[in-house]
């Protein structure tokens, strides 16, 4: 789902059911953003996954993104139900880590009177700074912004009975050319959960 300039995709090795569409508050006649969350049907029960994109990419859009987060995060978890497995929030922010979104999503920060918490994947178990916006991308360079973190992957609080969603490893991936090409502007982020 998305645009004719910006999309995102769930793929996955077992069966997709309940997807569903929410679009990020935008401002004006733009469009915000998107998210796509589905239920994977995993070996060991259902798995909730939510993949979005904030179109606010500049680094003084922090005010438009801050909207945003309080009903992504809602959406993000209001298909898990307490004994299940940890809702999965993953995708590009286009926000540093420092920045006021992310806090949210986090629980360091409170927006609008509400609250969040999720796992910063990289923050848990990645190793090094985590940068997936670099300018030794060819694609990202030309932009003239920093290199920075912007790409995430959170989790709910891992489930108390067996630590199911515990983040046990996190890497940046997709960060060198292949045939000297780049796959994408941005780096990737993969993260290992406990089942």
């Amino acid at each position: 789902m998305g645009n004719e300039q910006s999309g995102i995709a769930v793929v996955s090795r077992w069966a997709l059911n309940d997807r569903t569409e929410y679009a990020l508050q935008g401002d004006g006649d733009q469009a915000g953003g998107a998210a796509l969350r589905v239920r994977a049907a995993a070996p060991r029960g259902p798995i909730s996954f939510c993949c979005a994109t904030s179109y606010f990419y500049l680094p003084h859009h922090g005010n438009k993104r801050e909207r945003q987060m309080p009903g992504l995060a809602k959406f993000a978890r209001e298909a898990v139900g307490r004994n299940d497995f940890p809702p999965i929030l993953a995708g590009d922010f286009n926000a540093q880590n420092e920045s006021t979104e992310i806090r949210y999503l986090k629980g360091l920060q409170s927006i609008d009177g509400s609250s969040a918490y999720f796992v910063d994947a990289w923050e848990f178990a990645g190793e090094g700074d985590g940068a997936t916006w670099s300018h030794t991308n060819d694609f990202a360079r030309g932009s003239l912004l920093p290199s920075r973190r912007i790409d995430y992957v959170f989790v709910g609080h891992p489930r108390m009975s067996d630590g199911a969603g515990l983040v046990e490893h996190c890497a940046v991936v997709c960060n060198e050319r292949v045939d000297d090409v780049w796959p994408s502007d941005h780096f990737g982020v993969f993260a290992e959960l406990r089942a």
